[in-house]
């Protein structure tokens, strides 16, 4: 493992003895700099038909978030709700209802 010290004022590197006292800890204006690796996960490898399944949702959405623009209302997949929610708050009047509405129904 390497360890680099460096002075803060300048940027320059320095010398363990220089950056270090006679009981091993940091002066004051040195910074440590020292490579580091997380090991919170684990490696799976991919399969054939694991990279042409991603790889095959990743075209798929691409194509539907690069049209969306053209028609919003192909956007909603599921199954009409939406266009009656859409439909029941347009019956409101009260823009304030209206808005409380559509933030209280946000989730579903």
């Amino acid at each position: 493992m390497t360890i680099t010290y460096v002075r803060t004022a300048d940027g320059q590197q320095v010398s363990p003895g220089e950056a270090l006292d006679a009981h091993g800890t940091l002066r004051p204006g040195i910074t440590m700099r020292t490579r580091s690796v997380l090991m919170d996960g684990r490696y799976v490898p991919m399969t054939d038909a694991d990279k042409d399944r991603r790889r095959a949702q990743v075209v798929a959405y691409n194509a539907r978030i690069g049209s969306a623009w053209r028609d919003p209302a192909a956007q909603h997949h599921d199954g009409g709700a939406a266009k009656l929610r859409d439909e029941a708050l347009a019956k409101i009047t009260n823009v304030y209802e209206r808005y409380d509405a559509r933030i209280r129904d946000a989730w579903r």
